[in-house]
């Protein structure tokens, strides 16, 4: 029972290891299809339709997606009018039918069907004048050139180039014929970090590299009284002094100097990418805190004053102690009992003017601590500006759209893979 029991629970974790590693492969070959697409999309554009079909036909055979019949026949097509080889034009006819037998439901059909209406007759025409032995037919029957290894290097990034193997080869997109092996590659652009790595190109096979390049940081120094917390775009970067400029990413910022007892300052500036950046910011002592020190100072005043009514009634205290005292020895006279009550009754009053002065003083001193502790600015009152960089939109489906031109057609990318 127990060897039965262990054994299923290890072919449980066959299946799912099994399960696993098959997801991981087909996301792994969805990814490198989509590289793919986007190479062949960017050769397409540069008029470089042998290394757009080649990128393609590889997409399509990782992930059988219809849209990528489309860009295989759109590719053949314009390689077609370039080089008048018929095979082309066999294969864009053929890659057409194909997709308009799978894509039942496509935004493309009607584009494709307008594309055979034009090409199926060229294509009966040079049949017929193959089978008449007319201008050359011998000639006329060629094959597409055979695949070639292809290193095709893309970015989003402006500006970008590449340096292969220590040798600028000019500005990206990059896509040529190279020799098979392992290729040092480096794509640099200004204001944003280069990025190097080094590539394996298998003999015949297509290398699709879209590099994104992460733009080099701004940096900010502020300058600004001291312990006073420094914010940008509603996020903490320091406390001034700061030891060293803060880096930001290239965008809109606002930046706020907040410190207890202070106006917030503020101020609005852009960063640039790779730049540095010097601002000054002052603060002002708030209203709060400025009542909070006149309270303070009228509660301070107020216990002093009540110190000394205090010390006033003591000394009645002290002088009535006095006389009674001293008459004790003689005769309390009339005179001697009127001035005892009247000290006496000074004491009280001055007792009284004590308490309250001290009562009041104390009052004054709390609330003025309260203002004081509580001065605190509110940096959320101030709402950040969004930053000026955003995500990169996708490309669209793996299709490419048709038009008209002098050759009878012309396509451009659109969608999203």
């Amino acid at each position: 029972m127990g060897r039965l029991r262990c054994l299923a629970v290890v072919g449980g974790l066959l299946v799912a290891s099994t399960l696993s590693w098959s997801a991981w492969a087909q996301d792994n070959a969805t990814a490198q299809a989509r590289a793919l697409f986007n190479a062949g999309a960017k050769a397409y554009e540069t008029g470089k339709y042998p290394a757009a079909i080649q990128a393609f036909e590889e997409a399509y055979r990782l992930s059988p997606r219809e849209g990528l019949l489309f860009s295989i026949a759109q590719a053949h097509r314009r390689q077609y009018f370039v080089s008048r080889d018929p095979a082309h034009l066999t294969a864009a006819v053929e890659h057409y039918q194909n997709y308009l037998a799978v894509a039942t439901e496509a935004n493309r059909r009607g584009e494709a069907a307008d594309a055979l209406a034009q090409l199926e007759p060229l294509v009966a025409r040079l049949e017929a004048e193959q089978a008449q032995g007319e201008n050359g037919s011998a000639e006329r029957t060629g094959t597409a050139k055979a695949a070639v290894t292809q290193l095709m290097v893309t970015s989003p990034t402006p500006r970008a180039r590449l340096e292969l193997d220590g040798r600028d080869v000019g500005a990206l997109p990059y896509i040529a014929g190279v020799e098979p092996g392992r290729r040092r590659l480096a794509v640099v652009a200004p204001g944003f970090r280069s990025y190097e790595r080094e590539v394996n190109v298998a003999q015949g096979s297509i290398v699709p590299l879209d590099i994104e390049l992460e733009p080099e940081p701004g940096r900010l120094d502020v300058r600004v009284e001291k312990r006073a917390r420094i914010i940008a775009n509603g996020q903490l970067v320091g406390v001034s002094p700061l030891a060293a400029p803060v880096e930001l990413a290239p965008g809109k910022y606002v930046i706020l100097a907040q410190k207890n007892g202070h106006r917030l300052a503020t101020q609005h500036l852009t960063i640039e990418r790779g730049q540095a950046q010097s601002v000054s910011m002052s603060l002002r002592t708030s209203s709060q805190r400025r009542l909070s020190y006149v309270t303070l100072g009228v509660g301070g005043t107020a216990v002093i004053v009540g110190g000394f009514f205090a010390a006033g009634a003591l000394d009645r205290e002290r002088r009535a102690k006095d006389l009674i005292a001293e008459q004790s020895k003689t005769n309390l006279t009339e005179a001697d009992a009127n001035r005892y009550d009247d000290l006496r009754s000074e004491r009280d009053q001055m007792r009284a003017a004590a308490f309250s002065t001290t009562s009041a003083g104390v009052a004054f001193g709390a609330l003025g601590a309260v203002l004081y502790l509580l001065d605190r600015p509110d940096a959320t009152q101030t709402t950040p500006l969004p930053t000026e960089e955003g995500p990169r939109p996708r490309p669209g489906n793996p299709e490419l759209a048709v038009g008209t031109d002098r050759y009878g057609a012309f396509a451009t990318v659109s969608g999203r893979f």
